[in-house]
């Protein structure tokens, strides 16, 4: 269309930098991204501008935040990501500001969580020549993005505004298409980095047509992401298999609570009852707390399969695994004890969970899809009764929790203990809309002690690279999220960490300073983290230099990090004070934390003493 013809492009940014950047989070917008979380810069300027200006314009579809620091930021975004499954979007100025985002999307690549990161960058005259703020920027994630792509230096023409538009369609599509994940745009700029008039600039962008920069609300290039459904020849061939051996698992790994349905928790339950299987469930599987629990869903198979006689002798001839890979070890070593078990993973994400190389076949589409096909299957074939394997693990698993319940009594004698947070944590918060578990002991002392709950609790974690940083900042993008969005039953979201973890992001704390959000930060301070006790190292206490190396304690108690940023603080030493304190929280709203000191060498103690005690009540069933 000539310019003639068409009508004249409206409202004309003042430069070329302005233009292309306000092209740029319009498509954003267009493509339903609705957070974007900014970090301040010079570089980043025309980035950070438009986004505001375009945020004034949307205030109900496009939300943004403003961060100190890089890397809470990030895994703030991280954490709406998470909750949302939506594209996040991540702003920052040139230089090593961009390299402090390199943690969360380390995780966000492992955990397929779909970021995208702008990161402003000095024009190429000025790199390598000395240039303040001036990095390697290209390709600094390396192979942790799904795409990159490192943008020229905007110009005042059509064919600039095509291009830019036409980029954030294919970014956006690249980072939520299976795998999802991080996708980086690099974005050099020339002065001015301001919105100042830039006269032939804003000549050539006023002689522009709408039609020519496509304007309104469709997106400029709309991507298509069609869901991949399982072969029906391939799982008819999979049901007469798994209807002829009878000892069969099926394990649900971990998974974003958004992207599990209540209708596939009943369906999946509904198969287990059909192959009469049990279900092993991680804690953030969604699986293990839902309304549509049933006695297929076993609790307590962490403290089963560490029993060394039970692995042994309950040998599985196949396994349904859904999902990420779940967070007990006992799991993974009994599948290395009985290899040859035929092992059939489900996962729309592509993540190839099979790290010690058993798996025998793999579906790529999604766990709903996979479990109505076979379902289907299911019915036209009359499955032959036989309940005795999994009357035996249902049997083991009630063995378990009276084991557990016995051990929890005298409580108050012995002091708080991980084990007595991770049985009774999960029913203190059915009233709670989620339940954020940080890694390292805290989602093992869930997985290990916890007993299954009838009622909904969405659990997240950082479990693709597992690391206990960004915990506070992830939380925190988790329960904003959660507190905005009706599919989640509640406002008022939980965190359980240990003191390391809280120690390491105590920065991302300032999130909650300026944007809060209804959370309560439960902290096990054992002075220095428990999980290097329940390691072989431990054996070698003077050999290994254990206590100086592994154990870092600090002496630390955390109120004053509370103070520094203004948020409620309490102190409890006993499960009732938890549980009131807890109630207390979430009545007044707002960002709580709750301190529990705990004696690491008397927690330890008291763990082995439940293991010791299943493995004894075990051996009366087999």
């Amino acid at each position: 269309m000539s310019h003639e013809s068409g009508t004249r492009m409206q409202n004309i940014p003042p430069n070329a930098n302005s233009a292309f950047c306000a092209a740029l989070f319009e498509e954003l917008v267009r493509h339903r991204v609705q957070h974007v979380c900014i970090c301040p810069g010079s570089r980043s300027a025309p980035l950070a501008i438009a986004a505001k200006n375009i945020a004034d314009n949307n205030p109900d579809d496009f939300h943004i935040s403003i961060h100190l620091d890089e890397r809470s930021a990030a895994f703030y975004a991280l954490g709406l990501a998470k909750a949302s499954q939506r594209v996040v979007a991540l702003v920052c100025t040139s230089g090593t500001a961009l390299a402090n985002f390199l943690p969360a999307v380390v995780e966000a690549n492992y955990a397929c969580v779909p970021l995208l990161v702008l990161s402003a960058d000095r024009p190429a005259e000025l790199r390598e020549w000395g240039a303040g703020q001036t990095i390697d920027q290209p390709k600094i994630f390396g192979d942790n993005v799904r795409w990159f792509a490192e943008t020229p230096l905007p110009e005042a023409s059509a064919a600039s505004l095509r291009y830019v538009r036409s980029l954030l369609g294919r970014a956006v599509f690249s980072a939520q298409s299976a795998p999802c994940g991080p996708v980086h745009i690099n974005l050099p700029f020339r002065e001015p980095l301001e919105p100042s008039i830039v006269e032939a600039e804003q000549q050539a962008l006023a002689s522009l047509t709408d039609a020519e920069c496509r304007s309104g609300n469709t997106p400029y290039l709309c991507c298509e992401n069609n869901e991949c459904r399982p072969d029906s020849a391939s799982i008819a061939i999979l049901a007469s298999e798994l209807l002829s051996e009878k000892r069969g698992v099926i394990v649900c790994g971990n998974e974003e609570a958004a992207s599990v349905s209540e209708h596939f928790v009943v369906q999946l339950t509904q198969l287990a009852q059909k192959l009469k299987v049990p279900i092993l469930a991680d804690p953030a599987s969604q699986v293990r707390f839902s309304e549509h629990l049933s006695n297929e869903v076993l609790a307590h198979y962490q403290l089963l399969l560490s029993d060394e006689q039970y692995a042994e002798e309950m040998e599985p001839q196949w396994l349904l695994f859904f999902g990420a890979p779940a967070v007990s070890k006992s799991l993974r070593l009994w599948l290395l004890r009985h290899c040859g078990v035929k092992i059939i993973l489900i996962d729309a994400q592509q993540r190839w969970n099979n790290a010690d190389h058993l798996l025998a076949q793999s579906f790529s589409c999604s766990a709903q899809s996979f479990v109505e096909a076979l379902l289907l299957q299911l019915e036209e074939v009359r499955p032959v009764a036989d309940s005795r394997w999994l009357q035996i693990w249902l049997q083991a698993d009630l063995f378990a929790a009276s084991c557990v319940v016995r051990a929890l009594r005298g409580e108050a004698e012995r002091g708080l203990t991980e084990a007595q947070l991770g049985a009774r944590l999960p029913e203190m918060l059915a009233g709670y809309a989620a339940l954020f578990l940080s890694s390292s002991m805290p989602i093992r002392d869930i997985d290990t002690f916890a007993p299954c709950l009838s009622k909904s609790l969405p659990v997240f974690c950082n479990r693709g690279a597992n690391g206990i940083d960004g915990i506070l900042s992830t939380a925190l993008g988790v329960a904003s999220v959660v507190q905005n969005d009706d599919s989640y039953q509640q406002n008022h979201s939980v965190l359980l960490c240990g003191d390391l973890a809280f120690l390491h992001d105590v920065g991302g704390l300032l999130a909650a300073k300026r944007y809060p959000v209804n959370l309560t930060i439960l902290v096990i301070n054992n002075d220095g983290g428990g999980i290097f006790s329940f390691l072989p190292v431990a054996g070698f206490q003077r050999e290994a230099h254990f206590e100086g190396l592994f154990i870092t304690s600090h002496g630390l108690t955390l109120e004053n990090a509370a103070s520094l940023y203004q948020l409620t603080y309490q102190r409890v030493l006993s499960m009732d004070d938890l549980a009131l304190q807890l109630q207390e929280a979430k009545q007044s709203g707002g960002v709580h934390i709750i301190e529990m000191p705990v004696d690491r060498e008397t927690s330890v103690a008291h763990h082995r003493a439940i293991v010791q005690q299943v493995s004894e009540a075990l051996s009366e069933l087999l």
